[in-house]
């Protein structure tokens, strides 16, 4: 089997490995066998609202837009939304708060008035990564994202949680550095079949040939027509025999809110 590697185009390579690494968690905690709901397909729909007015209807839970409770203007300040990132093709299409779980880091401890943005990809390019910061009189905040393609919007926290001010007018400050699939990803269907249940995954390989290397899946969490966390999760197998089945414990899958985005393998 070949190992399918996504050959990376990089506008700016500084501190690459370093953010894909902190953003692809691998999620595993001990749960329950007893209250796992029962296997589904793992393949959750993601609807693509990319237009500013399909944004905005969007009730994104534990989100306040900027707008809200504001007069004479937006917290937005200088962004006038959609704001281009460059010439990426991408765009911010929501600025506010977020009151809820803190995915970026993998912890979901519970934040407070977060401040979040929305980042639509309406390129024809799906994005591996990118890296960009907002800027205030006072403060500077940094986003991470991971694996948007072409076409999907994804909700970002700030990285290390700042609070979102209705005081402070936001600007952009620059898209730090990004990076694109050169490559087309692929779940590999015609040998794997996988599903899932909260805090699981079963992967069996349907083929004829023993895979002898490790097996990545790669998912993100989606509600309301978007991917909740510019994050992406990562499961290991460590090798599958012909006909075999494993399952894996996973912390962050959940069956009614995660997407499988793509599957990697080699053989050794």
């Amino acid at each position: 089997m070949v190992n399918h590697k996504s050959k990376l185009h990089v506008l700016t390579v500084l501190g690459a490995l370093a953010l894909v690494s902190i953003m692809l968690m691998t999620g595993c905690a001990n749960k329950d066998p007893n209250k796992l709901s029962k296997l589904s397909s793992s393949m959750v729909d993601i609807k693509n609202p990319t237009t500013p007015e399909e944004i905005d209807e969007l009730e994104i839970p534990g989100f306040v837009d900027a707008n809200s409770g504001t007069e004479g203007g937006t917290a937005a300040g200088e962004l006038a939304l959609p704001y281009a990132l460059g010439d990426s093709g991408l765009s911010i299409t929501r600025l506010g708060s977020y009151t809820g779980r803190f995915v970026e880091d993998g912890s979901d401890t519970l934040c407070f008035d977060t401040l979040m943005i929305v980042v639509t990809n309406n390129s024809e390019n799906d994005v591996q990564y990118m890296k960009l910061h907002l800027e205030s009189e006072s403060d500077k905040y940094e986003f991470n994202l991971t694996s948007l393609p072409a076409g999907k919007s994804v909700m970002v926290l700030e990285a290390s949680c700042k609070k979102f001010d209705t005081q402070e007018r936001y600007a952009f400050g620059a898209v730090d550095s990004y990076a694109l699939y050169q490559e087309e990803r692929s779940l590999h269907d015609d040998i794997f079949v996988i599903k899932g249940a909260d805090g699981k995954l079963v992967v069996k390989n349907k083929s004829k040939t023993d895979i002898t290397g490790s097996i990545y899946i790669y998912y993100k969490t989606a509600d309301v027509g978007i991917y909740i966390g510019g994050i992406t999760y990562r499961a290991k197998i460590d090798g599958l025999a012909a006909g075999e089945e494993k399952e894996i414990e996973t912390s962050h899958y959940l069956k009614n809110s995660s997407k499988v985005l793509f599957v990697t393998f080699a053989n050794e």
